[in-house]
């Protein structure tokens, strides 16, 4: 059903819409929070200043925060339980429908000890990448030691965005509804973000689906289908996947963006425990309030649910986020933080697709630096001894024969994927 509990008797006129933006969940409702978000749309107020204020001539929220111009549709879905992972995926991976999960990792320790004090005593020595507060795509992340975060996070404008430790990951419990199937072999990496507060993004998306976990803090989203992209503006360029609006989401110029007026958004406030599912492709705009950890999990969109594994995964058997394989790491005292790179195992299912394609199930050398290497030959890449497609090809086959079979991409190391992956998809990393 939707809008049982959520939703007011207003809502109950556009019934069907409501039901396509992933307003509603068949389950219990969880605790409703106070409705201080997402932000006013006063139609009395309005109409009382319209005489004296640019509304009259452009519309509701003008010059106001994304939001402002429109009531919501209501709030995002939300569930006191996490859900199996083929529940998970039935109604929220496979439908791109994002979903709140309450108090989901409450009980993980980094909750309870996360403190400046402890995180100084504790992890200090680890390198971070760090961003400006007000979302700027075009500035490269800045590398520092946990201690000068921590030194000047308070007073100037710099926040953590940064692959979450190796060292940190046994203090958060794991997503249960991801811990099996398709899901669980595509899950990539996971990200630590910590700021003081006033830190907003840009409406946005991303191309991977992610899990965005609250563990210290506020954070308000709002949710917008990936249908409404060309009513906000996008910039024609993308960035590993990703877009963004050109719209500025703290003062809405309707005069130059009048379509976002009539944006449909949902919406919800994180506290800590919170978990946000993002569907990859969703747009989205994230504003942070008071001292701010989240850490988020991603994990590729596939277009198939293998799930003969779940059978065998002790799901309620509590995990961290240690017990989880990801893809990309980070070790202290490693040379780089690599971060946003293309998932390795995208790179094996697309070996295996041109070995079934083939038409004697082999790929040749020729073949395989034809679809990996050739396309970059003019490019100005790193060719290092590292990224060598001979150090490649020689760890992907059998030393007795000069072709792959699926047994050799079933048993492919992956960081020899991990190594055509840094140069199909260069992302930021330092």
């Amino acid at each position: 059903m939707c809008g049982k509990y959520y939703l007011q008797n207003v809502y109950m006129l556009v019934l069907a819409y409501c039901c396509c933006l992933a307003v509603v969940c068949n389950q219990s409702p969880a605790t409703v929070h106070p409705p201080d978000f997402p932000p006013a749309t006063n139609d009395d107020e309005d109409a009382a200043n319209s005489s004296s204020s640019s509304n009259a001539t452009y519309g509701r929220g003008h010059l106001k925060p994304f939001g402002s111009q429109r009531a919501p549709v209501g709030p995002v879905c939300q569930y006191d339980e996490e859900l199996h992972p083929r529940e998970f995926y039935e109604k929220h991976i496979k439908q791109r429908r994002p979903l709140v999960y309450r108090k989901m990792v409450f009980d993980s320790p980094a909750r309870r000890l996360w403190s400046d004090e402890y995180l100084r005593e504790t992890y200090g020595s680890l390198d971070v990448l760090c961003e400006v507060k007000r979302e700027d795509r075009s500035i490269s992340p800045r590398r520092m030691k946990m201690t000068e975060f921590l030194d000047r996070y308070q007073k100037d404008n710099v926040y953590i965005v940064t692959v979450l430790p190796d060292v940190m990951r046994p203090q958060i419990k794991a997503p249960r509804s991801i811990l099996c199937g398709s899901t669980r072999r595509f899950i990539q990496e996971a990200n630590l973000w910590m700021s003081n507060g006033g830190t907003r993004s840009l409406i946005h998306y991303d191309s991977d689906h992610n899990i965005h976990c609250l563990l210290a803090g506020r954070k308000d989203f709002m949710m917008i289908p990936k249908k409404f992209q060309t009513q906000l503006y996008m910039a024609s360029e993308t960035i590993n996947g990703s877009g963004y609006s050109r719209v500025n989401p703290d003062a809405v110029d309707l005069m130059r963006y009048p379509l976002v007026a009539g944006v449909p958004y949902t919406w919800t406030t994180l506290y800590p425990g919170d978990c946000i599912f993002i569907p990859g492709g969703y747009l989205h705009q994230v504003r942070a309030y008071g001292r701010s950890i989240s850490e988020t999990v991603l994990f590729t969109p596939t277009r198939y649910f293998n799930d003969s594994d779940c059978d065998d995964v002790e799901l309620n058997q509590e995990k961290t986020l240690a017990d989880v394989e990801l893809k990309w790491t980070y070790l202290e005292g490693q040379d780089q933080i690599e971060m946003g790179y293309m998932n390795p195992e995208l790179i094996r299912d697309s070996m295996y697709q041109h070995i079934e394609m083939s038409t004697d199930g082999r790929m040749s050398k020729k073949r395989f630096l034809e679809i990996f290497y050739d396309d970059l030959r003019d490019e100005k890449y790193d060719y290092s001894e590292t990224l060598s497609s001979e150090k490649v090809w020689q760890a992907l086959k059998s030393p007795d024969r000069d072709y792959l079979i699926r047994s050799d991409v079933d048993n492919a190391p992956l960081e020899a994927l991990k190594d055509i992956a840094r140069i199909i998809d260069p992302p930021h990393s330092s």
